[in-house]
């Protein structure tokens, strides 16, 4: 029986859950506000002991690896690489888009375009196709950039989720289906974990790093 400890802290919403054989049997989700260090050992805690499992039952680890909050994302890809080497056991990074796309793999989309917020008039942009196999890498772009992109390829079926803006929204509204309120959660981080850890595909928690995107180049 597969017992994943996952851990989420890239967005403004952090989440900690036990997914046992594909079922989060408990979950902690929470708004950091700057004391993330402070709480997240308390609130693996509390899961592990609601979900009545101690540490050494634990089979694998998940982590959310961003990109996202700088320090929230350093904080908890930490806490896994520290969790699954003193444990012995699997670890699997998830990136804030795989997260993103993974709730509408299979759900009668034929591209799913993940957008993460980045900093004004920017996002981070990665494609993913119906299965949920990424067609592009995820790509620090201009909110034109993103709107230009999305509505070349208007005639497919296509959903745009994550941190989308009022700007954003207005320049592809009526090209896809919009879900401007969703962020990485800590399930999609867990569920999508235990497929790889599942698979053989785990991260190295010597050489594991958050997922940092190179800002443009500076434009004359």
């Amino acid at each position: 029986m597969s017992k994943i400890l996952a851990i989420e802290t890239s967005a403004d919403t952090c989440g900690i859950c036990l997914l046992v054989s594909d079922e989060m049997v408990a979950w902690r989700r929470f708004h950091h506000e700057m004391h993330l260090s402070e709480r997240i050992l308390g609130d693996i805690k509390a899961v592990l002991e609601e979900g009545e499992c101690s540490l050494h039952e634990l089979t694998g680890i998940g982590v959310g690896v961003g990109p996202g909050s700088f320090t929230g994302v350093r904080i908890g890809v930490m806490t896994a690489k520290c969790l699954a080497m003193s444990l012995n056991i699997p670890l699997a990074s998830v990136t804030a888009s795989e997260a993103l796309a993974f709730p509408y793999i299979n759900a009668s989309y034929d591209r799913i375009d993940a957008v993460i917020r980045a900093r004004p008039d920017f996002v981070y942009l990665q494609r993913f196709d119906a299965s949920g196999v990424a067609e592009t890498d995820i790509e620090l772009m201009e909110i034109s950039e993103v709107v230009a992109r999305i509505t070349a390829s208007s005639e497919m079926n296509s959903i745009a989720t994550g941190s989308i803006s009022d700007a954003l929204q207005s320049g592809i509204s009526g090209k896809c289906k919009v879900d401007s309120g969703a962020w990485p959660t800590v399930g999609s981080v867990a569920r999508l974990a235990a497929t790889k850890i599942s698979s053989g595909i785990h991260a190295d928690p010597l050489t594991l790093e958050p997922t940092y995107v190179s800002p443009p180049p500076i434009r004359n």
